[in-house]
This record gives C-alpha cells, sequence and structure tokens, in this order.
C-alpha cells in the first residue's frame, strides 16, 4: 500500500492487480507486528482496491514492476502468469522491487541467480539456493 500511495504523490499511474481478482475487486492488506515470539503477529488492516483485472494486464504498457510482500507471495508464486510477467520484466532490464516475502516471486520466476537482492530473514535460505 505504502509503495502504491508514494508512486501516486509522484504523479506516477499505477495499477494494483492480484490473480483471479477484478477491477473493482477489494483485497484486505495487513498489518504485520513483532512479538516477543519467533514470529510476527498478522493483523487486518485496510481495504485495497484493485484497479485492473489481472487477465487484461498487458506488460508492454508498464514501466516496471513491484511484487507485494506478505503472506501473498507465497501463494501468487504458484500462478504461471505471474511468474511470467515477473520474467517479462527482469528480461526487458526493467525495475523490479520486492518487499519482504515477494522475492519468493522471483524465486519462483528463476530470476534471482547471480543477483544481489534483500529480503526477509525468513525467505534468505531459499534466496541463497536459487543462487541469489
Amino acid at each position: 500500500m505504502v509503495p502504491f500511495q508514494a508512486l501516486e504523490s509522484l504523479g506516477v499511474s499505477v495499477d494494483v492487480i492480484c490473480p483471479e481478482k477484478k477491477k473493482g475487486d477489494i483485497i484486505a492488506t495487513a498489518i504485520h507486528d513483532f512479538t516477543d515470539c519467533q514470529t510476527y503477529v498478522e493483523l487486518r488492516d485496510h481495504n485495497f482496491f484493485i484497479t485492473k483485472t489481472f487477465d487484461e494486464v498487458d506488460a508492454r504498457e508498464y514501466q516496471g514492476l513491484h511484487v507485494c510482500g506478505g503472506r501473498a507471495p507465497e501463494y501468487i508464486r504458484l500462478n504461471q502468469k505471474v511468474l511470467e510477467l515477473t520474467r517479462y520484466f527482469f528480461n526487458k532490464n526493467l525495475p523490479v522491487a520486492a518487499i519482504c516475502h515477494g522475492i519468493q516471486v522471483l524465486i519462483a520466476a528463476g530470476v534471482t541467480k547471480s543477483r544481489t537482492m534483500v529480503c526477509y530473514s525468513a525467505v534468505s535460505p531459499d534466496l541463497k539456493i536459487s543462487g541469489g
């Protein structure tokens, strides 16, 4: 949500897409809070509106890609269209940003080898295994 707001505040046109979602659908964002445990607590946050139907996206119309964090990458990385879209941006050397668990999508797309990347600590073993 914050990258979306930051880019829009700079006048950048941004679309929010999600597999199996249509323009106008709502997805819930989450707040992550670290506790005394070895993990984090996830709480429901704001509703966020999908701005474009996923199946209508033409990657050639975009100048960059941002992959969300949180738990969504665990699931969207299983979608071949998501992986193809991710590979498109890497193959064209266009900007790609992935936050937190978003790196899981990049790993699944096979684009991390020999690249320096940062990620959430729980994902770092997967990044190392992938050659990143």
